[in-house]
């Protein structure tokens, strides 16, 4: 669940916004967005429950004890809208 909504919110609000937009404008933007996503209705064991409260119970793993042993280092340009071009994927 908390995956869809982060899907929902890069989807329906990240790929609208415009270049012209500036970073206050758009952290207000997805502040709105995720209020909004956020105060949906939605279902866990037939009991209501938010985004938030669905993060809880989703704990991340611990950090490995060491990092993968691999680097790579290339210089890219970032476009206006935070996407870096690597392999052909953006």
């Amino acid at each position: 669940m908390v995956e869809k909504a982060n899907h929902a919110a890069a989807q329906r609000w990240w790929r609208t916004l415009g270049d012209q937009v500036g970073i206050a404008d758009a952290q207000a933007g997805l502040d709105t967005v995720s209020a909004r996503l956020d105060g949906r209705v939605r279902k866990r064991d037939g009991q209501r429950t938010t985004v938030g409260e669905l993060a809880e119970v989703e704990p991340l793993r611990p950090v490995p004890q060491l990092s993968y042993p691999a680097e790579l280092e290339v210089r890219r340009v970032v476009s206006p809208q935070g996407l870096v071009a690597f392999a052909g994927n953006a």
